[in-house]
């Protein structure tokens, strides 16, 4: 099984506040070194931010969608709280109702960035097995819940598990059949007929 970890390439919700010269820029979450988004205080609760993360094998070996097989796909934030304890979920948009999948809330209790994480062996929208394409068109993120204090997240990435199947080997050809110690011929077995 190999991994690859998939940054955000594009925002396409985002009602958080971006802090210390982010401004709304992807890489804030791409590679966790700038100022990151914050959600603060009460009037942020239920504030949603969603990614998408452009094509599983853009930058990497070309993919064939119709053998990969992906065994799992895993949601990693990197969140510290502001203050007192805060709650948060991770977030998959479902474009075909409109609506969107919360896992349950996550309490984020560290005053330091900690790894937080969310394991789909399915999709969480579709309950079916990942395929290329319904990994290409997630958009993930994460949702405030509110709690006592803000929380501050500085990444986000997916990793995901995968493999492609060893090519299926042809069958061995059958071994011609060994002559047989019968010397019996055709001609042989007519005269022996006719005998009778």
């Amino acid at each position: 099984i190999q991994q690859r970890v998939l940054k955000p390439s594009d925002i396409t919700t985002s009602q958080w506040t971006p802090s210390g010269g982010c401004e709304g820029d992807i890489q804030c979450l791409a590679d966790g070194s700038h100022a990151t988004f914050v959600a603060a205080g009460t009037e942020n609760t239920d504030d949603v931010n969603l990614y998408s993360f452009g094509e599983f094998s853009a930058g990497g070996t070309v993919v064939d969608p119709n053998s990969l097989v992906i065994e799992r796909v895993v949601a990693e934030i990197y969140a510290k709280k502001l203050g007192n304890t805060g709650y948060v979920s991770f977030a998959v948009d479902d474009p075909t109702e409109g609506e969107h999948y919360f896992t349950p809330s996550i309490s984020i209790g560290s005053n330091s960035f900690q790894k937080y994480y969310q394991v789909w062996d399915t999709n969480p929208v579709t309950g079916e097995s990942w395929t290329y394409d319904s990994l290409n068109s997630l958009t993930t993120g994460f949702k405030y819940d509110g709690g006592q204090s803000g929380v501050q997240i500085s990444e986000l990435q997916l990793a995901v598990s995968y493999y492609l199947p060893e090519p299926a080997l042809a069958p061995e050809p059958e071994p011609e059949p060994a002559p047989s110690n019968n010397q019996e011929t055709a001609e042989d077995v007519s005269d022996s007929g006719a005998n009778e």
